[in-house]
């Protein structure tokens, strides 16, 4: 099996899939499957494939044990909640439609209750998809130059060691196979002094590491298609802050664009968070924008973080640690396909792939409608062009 337990998934869907459930518990949502590198083609054989392992992870039941140290790592949910997860049947086959397009190009849509099927994206499309790819196309440990892959992901410890640079394994959904992301993160728990912990819960468990993660862009879009864009991030910020009391406070401010986040954003949620999520645009702009902001609002940027996540290496933090710090509390990053799927000699099995929330309702009896990302870098939008360029307009960004 290439998910092997039922945790090898990343916490934010915990945090998602709970704010879901205690605010929208009869919402369902629908995901669709984005490959960022058009013109890769696959034959029936691996659908049939990727269905076998969707088919597998029904047999991922999760023990006592696993939900007792799952629940401490991720002490912020409650006890009844980590039942609930062990205890439910997560991944249906009836919700996922895995399939070839007329091009044959690989497509995937989900549908499901949110609180249930947000678990699909991270927990098994994008990283079953990645290790079979990666098969399909003859990207082996064979061909791999493994000497010189850990070489490079050592330079990047011993940078991080050596300039005191905080980071977080985020490299679950595009690593190269589940043996190599073991073999890194191995390495990263043995040698690197400024680990902060791991989003796969799985990995987390397995290294006894903290399990660490925030929010994704699917609990803002879901948002917007309720309240609309130029209320939705703030009813969004205001009821993960109700439904969290305060933890989990680092804040994803680009899913409609940072301005449109900022200014939503009043000094009592400024002033709550803990900090703030890059995920797109220049990072030097993102960091000004939050600072201006801060300081507008009379918060103090030194008592806030800023997690760098935007496909971003060691070598990437290490440049923006040194123009940012002493600007605001805390510098970190989030480091995922370059550390998972880093390999010099098999450059092109490192995937370019998203499965995002294309569509809600707030239950079986609601119309479809649709959600977009529309965040401030080219290239990462998705969903209808009408509804992108809609969204566009309410936020001042196109006329």
């Amino acid at each position: 099996m290439i998910i092997r337990s039922k945790y090898e998934n990343d916490v934010y869907q915990w945090n998602i899939s709970y704010a879901l459930m205690m605010k929208f518990p009869n919402m369902k949502v629908r995901f669709k499957f984005k490959n960022r590198r058009p013109g890769e083609k696959f034959d029936q054989k691996f659908i049939e494939d990727i269905k076998l392992e969707f088919a597998k992870l029904r047999m991922l039941k999760g023990t006592e044990e696993e939900k007792l140290r799952a629940a401490k790592k991720m002490w912020w949910l409650p006890l009844w909640y980590h039942d609930w997860f062990q205890n439910t049947d997560i991944y249906r086959p009836e919700a996922i439609n895995p399939y070839l397009d007329e091009n044959s190009e690989f497509q995937c849509i989900m549908e499901d209750y949110g609180w249930r099927g947000v678990f699909w994206e991270t927990g098994s499309v994008l990283p079953i998809f990645s290790e079979l790819r990666n098969l399909a196309y003859g990207y082996t440990y064979d061909k791999m130059n493994e000497s010189e892959a850990i070489e490079l992901l050592r330079e990047q410890i011993n940078l991080s060691n050596e300039h005191k640079l905080p980071f977080s394994e985020f490299g679950l959904r595009r690593r190269f196979n589940a043996a190599w992301q073991d073999k890194v993160d191995d390495i990263i728990k043995a040698e690197a002094k400024y680990c902060v912990g791991n989003s796969s819960v799985y990995q987390a468990l397995r290294l006894d590491q903290p399990a660490v993660g925030t929010m994704a862009h699917s609990i803002f879009m879901a948002y917007n298609a309720v309240y609309g864009y130029r209320e939705g991030n703030y009813k969004c910020v205001k009821d993960w802050m109700d439904v969290f009391n305060g933890h989990s406070g680092i804040l994803l401010g680009d899913t409609i664009g940072q301005d449109s986040f900022l200014k939503c954003m009043t000094t009592l949620y400024m002033k709550a968070s803990t900090g703030y999520r890059h995920d797109s645009g220049p990072w030097e702009t993102a960091t000004t924008k939050y600072i201006n902001r801060l300081k507008e609002l009379k918060v103090d940027p030194m008592h806030k973080s800023i997690v760098y996540s935007n496909s971003i290496n060691m070598f990437d933090l290490d440049d923006i640690a040194n123009n940012v710090r002493g600007r605001v509390g805390g510098v970190s990053g989030g480091i995922g396909g370059a550390f998972t799927n880093n390999i010099p000699s098999l450059k092109l099995a490192n995937p370019n792939i998203v499965m995002k929330l294309d569509a809600i309702k707030l239950d079986e009896n609601s119309p479809w409608v649709p959600c977009v990302k529309v965040p401030d870098e080219e290239g990462k939008a998705m969903g209808d062009p009408k509804e992108i360029d809609y969204c566009l307009y309410v936020t001042g960004r196109k006329k």
